[in-house]
């Protein structure tokens, strides 16, 4: 026998891991599939020991809560592993646990994968010799992280970005006419971001943005992604003057004009809508500071450091407030030839991952790595 562990903690990996346990199946793998992930992955059959997307934080202390919680689900976990007959575990980004439970399971007879690894590219160098010690092969979901880890010693696979996969054979819905907006106007989107910590640093300066945008250009409707995994509830209070969508992400970004951003994978979900964007982003002052002690990079949107030469508007920290915002997206809207710049350069984005199935690429290498026969 040789069952599987799958971790993550975060909510878009959540999608990822379920997309690899239906790629597993589909390759015929029949053993058990144990996660530690969230409802989505269970629902695809994994055998959930612990939902830990439920328990995802973010930020440097607001970490700190939570830190028995974490501490408890590692012993399970090497407990679950010295006790089964595991032999692979795969996890999908949510580093601040995952790399700790790697050290911890390096002690087992076990191949550990990273799906999604750290962006130690970004901060955290230090974690390169551990990434190339513990980890059998690493899956990346951006193009130039094939060089960089590959350059530094280690087995390395770019395999395309799942969202961008499941997103090229998706229909969007007709948002317009699902919300009754006009035809004629355009939308101008907010994602006010996915967690509730989120959620509430970044929707009162988004509402007051949309109205004072709203009022200056009224030939653009403001729209609110309610996102499930963020605080739908505080959404559709404090932005019920305006369009709320409560559905998939893809069909609002797809019908957008423009978007405001959280900063975070929804970028990268723009990109592949080709939709034009702002991005903003707020946390903690310590957990701010604490970011640019530590990380080496200075923006927030991926899709520029895919193209460099791709123009996104960024307010960070102190500068995310309703006046800035009001003004950077106005700058836009009245500079349509921008939007179009913009839009190019997310096309040329895109480009890298035509006809590339994540989820099937890392069932397959891990099938290989474990001598499994495939369909």
């Amino acid at each position: 026998m040789a069952e599987i562990l799958l971790v993550t903690g975060d909510s878009s990996a959540d999608q990822y891991g379920a997309d690899l346990v239906r790629a597993l199946r589909n390759l015929g793998y029949q053993e058990e599939i144990y996660a530690a992930a969230g409802p989505k992955t269970e629902a695809a059959g994994a055998q959930l020991v612990d939902n830990l997307v439920d328990h995802a934080v973010m930020g440097f202390v607001e970490i700190l809560g939570s830190l028995p919680y974490y501490f408890s689900l590692a012993r399970k976990l090497e407990r679950l592993v010295a006790e089964r007959p595991i032999k692979a575990v795969i996890m999908l980004d949510f580093p601040g646990f995952n790399m700790r439970l790697a050290r911890r399971l390096i002690r087992h007879d076990v191949s550990i994968f990273y799906y999604i690894p750290p962006q130690v590219w970004a901060w955290g160098k230090n974690r390169i010799k551990k990434l190339r010690s513990w980890f059998e092969q690493l899956f990346v979901i951006f193009p130039f992280e094939e060089d960089f880890y590959r350059k530094h010693g280690m087995n390395v696979k770019f395999v395309g970005h799942p969202r961008q996969k499941k997103w090229s054979e998706k229909i969007p819905q007709d948002i317009h006419s699902q919300l009754q907006i006009d035809p004629q106007k355009n939308l101008l989107a907010f994602f006010p971001g996915s967690r509730s910590q989120e959620v509430d640093r970044h929707l009162p300066v988004m509402v007051k943005t949309a109205e004072q945008l709203q009022a200056q250009y009224p030939h653009w409707e403001p729209v609110f992604s309610v996102a499930s995994s963020g605080d739908p509830d505080k959404i559709k209070n404090q932005a019920k003057q305006f369009k709320l969508w409560s559905d998939d992400s893809h069909s609002l970004l797809s019908a957008t004009g423009l978007a405001v951003l959280a900063s975070g994978t929804v970028t990268m979900e723009a990109a592949f809508t080709r939709t034009p964007m702002v991005v903003g982003y707020r946390t903690s002052w310590i957990s701010y500071w604490l970011a640019r002690w530590m990380v080496t990079v200075d923006k927030a949107a991926m899709p520029v450091y895919i193209d460099e030469t791709v123009e996104i508007p960024e307010l960070l920290q102190q500068q995310f407030t309703a006046e800035k915002l009001s003004e950077t997206v106005g700058n836009l809207l009245k500079n349509p030839q921008k939007i179009k710049q913009q839009k190019a350069g997310l096309e040329r984005v895109v480009e890298h991952y035509t006809g590339l199935d994540p989820a099937d690429e890392v069932a397959r290498a891990i099938l290989d790595e474990l001598g499994l026969k495939k369909l």
